[in-house]
């Protein structure tokens, strides 16, 4: 890797760690995604990260964390080696390339967020698929991410209403107070924390309920595929333990 893209590095010498199982020091990446996971004066930070590291250490894994845009995050797990990354939804085409660890969390329903001018234009519409295909108000999505299957499936239909941008979350929020699109989707806990640290009025927002937006999705680490099933297994069980004491 260049060393002019990694951010963080932890736990990094001069000569290569080795895991418990024997394995040199994986490479464990997130991306800008608070509050799972962000930047916060220099450090990495967010509740997912914190849980992952507890993870981490009760597995007795080596690691360095860094960050990354999302789609050189997975470019990463699909072409390196000993490579982690944190927090990804379980989708068809990644499961490909990447194997998934046990759940680190499930999300309440995602919301369509907007503006609170701009509620009238909303409030005859219970669905997303009624946003999409009977309106003229455009969502904003994130190139390359996965919102789940039901709701990449819904926009995929949809591609007339829908604008596609190469930016993080906390860049989708500041489009979205700049009027580039009419609204985007968020799992409501991470509304307030967004429109804070983009500097944006919470009071100049909504949000809204859709009926046919599932249960939150599920957020997985995901493994390339060199790493071993037993150093997988050790992970997995130390996930299904915290889950046990919380």
């Amino acid at each position: 890797m260049k060393a002019k893209h990694v951010l963080f590095v932890i736990s990094l010498v001069a000569f290569p760690l080795f895991d418990a199982m024997g394995q040199q020091a994986f490479d464990v990446i997130y991306i800008e995604y608070p509050p799972y996971y962000f930047t916060n004066n220099g450090k990495p930070d967010g509740y997912l990260l914190s849980r992952v590291s507890s993870v981490f250490n009760c597995a007795r894994i080596d690691y360095r964390l860094m960050v990354y845009p999302s789609n050189r995050a997975l470019h990463e797990v699909r072409t390196a080696s000993n490579t982690i990354s944190i927090g990804w939804f379980k989708t068809q085409d990644r499961e490909q390339f990447a194997n998934y660890s046990l759940p680190l969390c499930q999300a309440r329903p995602q919301v369509a967020v907007y503006l609170k001018k701009n509620e009238d234009k909303f409030a005859e519409f219970r669905s997303l698929k009624d946003l999409l295909s009977k309106s003229n108000l455009k969502i904003g999505a994130i190139k390359g991410h996965s919102e789940g299957e039901t709701v990449d499936s819904i926009i995929r239909n949809s591609s007339d209403n829908v604008i596609l941008v190469g930016a993080e979350q906390i860049n989708l929020i500041a489009m979205l107070g700049a009027e580039r699109f009419e609204f985007i989707l968020l799992p409501p806990e991470e509304v307030q924390h967004l429109l804070a640290s983009s500097g944006m009025n919470p009071r100049d927002f909504e949000m809204k309920t859709l009926d046919d937006i599932p249960p939150g999705n599920k957020r997985y680490l995901i493994f390339s595929k060199d790493i071993s099933d037993e150093t997988i297994h050790s992970i997995n069980t130390c996930i299904a333990k915290s889950h046990f004491e919380r």
